[in-house]
Parts: structure tokens; C-alpha cells; sequence
């Protein structure tokens, strides 16, 4: 496996609050018309021939709004593939109209079925994570409509250089992000330990979850993998009892033991299959609730312009970046200071060159970043 940190280039991860599609008033006319030629645009580009404007006669008329759009429809709907129009019907009238019923039900058919990725007459999904998650929004006609099993979709993030596997599971996460938020999954509960055993393959993009309720002064959530599990992502989801998304981390869970900070009202966690085969069968993971100090900073000296930090470590910690703080308190990353791979548990001392004429600020911090895809921010008091 890969443990590198590896940027994301293509997507942002959200972590506001849900956007508001449907609209907050009722629609005159002429905004239905002008929100569905931006939606229009912003899916599919320019309409392949422009589509026949309304006569006059017709705007002029006292016509619904439900007609309108249909009349709208018809109009673009004709430059789509028959296969296509579905899902890109339920997606206008979600945006424009706040009809949800399409979106709430592809929701439930991965939850349902274990599948984490749009499934028959899901398609909707595509088009909402790429609009959320998509900073460069000029890419999403090349993705859409995203064609049988999503095949146009991957194929456009291949062409640009997009690893399938990753982008299988940007997508998952998304999904059990709108399951939380849209409360689908309040019929799901756990307790800790978690134990999870399966004796077959997890298909591709299929996956085990699981909702755990915290409790007060549990600092971290720990766990641990075998090596069956080395193809599969966990991805965690930390939510305070309204189900407002706090954190979000994956990682590769058997590069090292999870650890999570459980500084939440409720984790949801997922182990899920990115690849396009079956995972291997056997797989097991345990996570429990731990009191113990993962990390901790127990010398610091200054040498010239080699800076030595020496930390105390769990077995948890994938590496480590700088952090510089100012005088509001903020924490910055320090640049000119690459990310150092954790030796692993026990007693280790890091090494940073400072280049010429780079400062120091006077006070820094350790950013640890863990397997599960989280970090823990340690102090480095400034005395040392």
C-alpha cells in the first residue's frame, strides 16, 4: 500500500452544510426559466442546438410552474440520449423544483444493498457529488450525463489523470456523508467494542458500516486490521447529535492501527472496497475506546539550523508536518518544511533543516497525521 499523503488535485471535501437546491420562495416564471438554463449549462455545456424559445403568447399566459418546467424539458431534453433523460430530469426538478423523491430513494438503495456507489436509476448521485465536490466546475459536461455504470464519468477523470480507486471512494464518502445528513441512517446502532468479520469478498464498491454513540471523556476511538483488509479504505465520519458533520477521515486500515479522535457525539464508520474486483475474504477489524496519549512532544533543541524534535509515539502515527502560530493563535503549515514518515511506536527523534533565511515563528506545533486520515495537532511548549 501507499502510505504517502497524497493531495487531493481534483476535490474539495465539504464540510458545510448541505446545500440548499431547492429554492426558499416559490418560482415565478421567469426564474424557473433562468435556474434551468444555468443548470442546463452547468451539467451539460451549451444545448447541442439551441432549444426553441417559448412564444410570447405562451409567456404571456398564466402557466404553472410544473408545466413550464415540462414544457423546458422537452424543449432541451431531445439534445439527451434516451438512457440519459431519467436521471437528468430528477436532478433538474431536485435543484429547481425540490422534489427529492428520486435523490432520497438512490440514497436508500445503497444503504440498502451495501453499495456505495449509484446503482440502477441512482444516476442523480453522480451529477450531485460532482457539483459539490468539483472545484473546476467547466469538467462536469465532460463527466455528464455519466453514461451505463458510470462509464463516461470514469472515463473523464481517467483522461485526467485521475486514479479510479480514489475517485471510487471520494464518491463513496460522499454517499454516506448524505446518508448522515439526510438522517437515513438513524436506524443503525452499535456498540464498542465494534467487531466486523466477513468470510466472503466485498464486491466492488461494496462495504460494512457501522453507528456508534460516544460517550463523554473518551478522547480517542482505536482499531485494528489484518492484512486481508489491505485493498479496502475506512472511511470515518464524526457528527454531534444533530448529525452536523464535525470530521471526516479515510485511510488505509490495515497500513496501521485506526486511530480516531472521538471528539464527537456520534462515529460513523465504513469499510469499503474502492477496487473493481473483490476484496479478498477473511477480513476482520476490532474498534474499541482508548485512553491513552497517542503522541506527545518530550524534547526540543535548536542546532544551528537543525531544529530536533523528539516525541513519544503510538503505532497509529502515518508522519508529521510544522505548524507555526501567531500572534491570534492561528496555526499555519510551515513551508520549506517537507512531511516526515513516523518510524512507528516508541521513542523517535525528527529532523528539520531550516534553510537560509527562513524564521522561525516563535511558537510551533507538531501536526501528527494518523492511518485513519485524521490529524492531532501537539503543542511544543515554547520554553523548549
Amino acid at each position: 500500500m501507499n502510505r504517502r499523503i497524497m493531495p487531493v488535485l481534483i476535490f474539495v471535501l465539504i464540510l458545510a452544510a448541505p446545500a440548499l437546491f431547492a429554492a426558499a420562495a416559490p418560482l415565478s416564471n421567469d426564474e424557473l426559466k433562468v435556474l434551468f438554463a444555468e443548470n442546463w449549462k452547468l451539467y451539460f455545456g451549451e444545448p447541442a442546438q439551441a432549444a426553441p424559445s417559448i412564444p410570447a403568447a405562451e409567456t404571456q399566459a398564466a402557466q404553472s410552474i410544473e408545466l413550464l418546467f415540462r414544457d423546458l424539458w422537452i424543449r432541451h431534453s431531445a439534445n439527451l440520449e434516451p438512457q440519459d433523460r431519467y436521471a437528468a430530469e430528477a436532478v433538474l426538478r431536485y435543484k429547481i423544483l425540490g422534489d427529492k423523491k428520486i435523490y432520497s430513494q438512490a440514497l436508500k438503495n445503497c444503504m440498502t444493498n451495501r453499495v456505495f456507489s449509484p446503482g440502477k436509476n441512482g444516476d442523480i448521485l453522480y451529477y450531485l457529488f460532482l457539483e459539490d465536490e468539483m472545484d473546476e466546475k467547466s469538467v462536469l459536461p465532460m463527466a455528464l450525463p455519466p453514461g451505463e455504470n458510470g462509464e463516461k464519468f470514469y472515463a473523464a477523470f481517467s483522461q485526467l489523470g485521475e486514479d479510479e480507486s480514489r475517485l471510487r471512494t471520494r464518491l463513496a464518502a460522499y454517499i454516506f456523508r448524505k446518508l448522515i445528513e439526510e438522517k437515513l441512517l438513524k436506524s443503525v446502532r452499535n456498540e464498542l467494542p465494534l467487531i466486523w468479520f466477513s468470510t466472503k469478498d466485498l464486491a466492488p464498491s461494496e462495504a460494512l458500516f457501522g453507528r456508534i454513540m460516544l460517550s463523554d471523556g473518551n478522547p480517542f476511538i482505536r482499531g485494528e486490521f489484518n492484512e486481508d483488509a489491505g485493498s479496502l479504505k475506512l472511511i470515518s465520519i464524526l457528527t454531534d447529535l444533530s448529525g452536523r458533520i464535525l470530521k471526516i477521515g479515510i485511510g488505509n486500515p490495515a497500513d496501521g492501527p485506526v486511530l480516531i479522535p472521538a471528539d464527537g457525539d456520534i462515529l460513523h464508520v465504513m469499510l469499503f472496497n474502492p477496487g473493481g474486483e473483490g476484496s479478498r475474504s477473511g477480513i476482520s477489524g476490532t474498534i474499541w475506546k482508548d485512553y491513552s496519549v497517542p503522541v506527545s512532544v518530550d524534547e526540543v533543541s535548536l542546532d544551528g539550523r537543525l531544529l530536533k524534535v523528539t516525541v513519544q509515539e503510538s503505532g497509529a502515527i502515518l508522519g508529521y508536518t510544522l505548524l507555526g502560530i501567531d500572534e491570534n493563535g492561528a496555526e499555519n503549515e510551515l513551508s520549506g518544511f517537507p512531511f516526515v514518515r513516523s518510524f512507528g511506536e516508541g521513542v523517535h527523534s525528527y529532523f528539520y533543516t531550516i534553510s537560509a533565511g527562513v524564521k522561525l515563528p516563535g511558537r510551533i506545533s507538531l501536526k501528527a497525521h494518523t492511518f485513519s486520515g485524521f490529524t492531532l495537532t501537539v503543542p511544543v511548549p515554547s520554553e523548549k
